[in-house]
């Protein structure tokens, strides 16, 4: 098995939550943002994870005012904490839990030295594309590949990358994260989920 640890982001649904814990991931994240397509409500949430045993739990803010985040977390007893949202203040008010932030990679900010100016206050890194393009772009240039392969070494980092069966182990082997993050979907109907995707990308994996 390919040495990486595996999250899930965004579930939404027993079946994608089950099958996340069965491959043994590490994380499985929620989304929690009512805006969002991903959203959860807390309450399902809650049925959801009576199910799931072995691995840890994440609730994902896209934004809301840091007392909400807060009131929920202590709510559901939960320690684990993805922000999608990039936020020095929020991010120094919320460092008492275990924090994942989530950083852009083709944002016209400076991504490395974001990094670089919360790492004391966060966990892990999660890095992510908005477009499959400019990855693309992003990672022919030498320059910004260098410095992607030194910022994994630097800290341990998830790559939310557009991956396919095609580029995954490669992108593994040469960029050497943490892990890598997978992104959940809809269910086509109750307890019924098209796996092949997912399955086809695990089962590089595990060799």
């Amino acid at each position: 098995m390919i040495d990486v640890k595996l999250k899930f982001s965004e579930l939404n649904n027993l079946s994608d939550a089950r099958y996340a814990a069965g491959v043994g991931a590490a994380f499985i994240g929620f989304n929690f943002n009512p805006e969002s397509p991903r959203f959860i409500d807390p309450e399902k949430f809650k049925e959801i994870a009576g199910w799931l045993h072995g691995s840890e739990f994440i609730i994902e803010w896209d934004s809301t005012p840091f007392e909400d985040i807060s009131t929920q977390m202590e709510e559901l007893q939960l320690s684990w904490l993805q922000l999608n949202f990039y936020d020095v203040a929020a991010i120094k008010l919320l460092s008492d839990f275990n924090l994942i932030q989530n950083i852009n990679l083709d944002s016209s900010h400076d991504p490395f030295k974001e990094i670089e100016d919360i790492a004391d206050d966060v966990e892990y890194f999660l890095l992510r594309f908005e477009d499959s393009k400019n990855q693309e772009t992003f990672l022919a240039n030498p320059g910004s590949m260098q410095s992607l392969k030194n910022i994994c070494q630097q800290h341990p980092c998830f790559l939310d990358f557009h991956f396919t069966e095609a580029n995954l182990l490669s992108m593994i082997e040469t960029i050497k994260p943490y892990g890598i993050n997978l992104k959940g979907g809809n269910e086509i109907r109750p307890g019924y989920k098209d796996f092949d995707e997912m399955a086809g990308l695990v089962e590089l994996l595990e060799g």
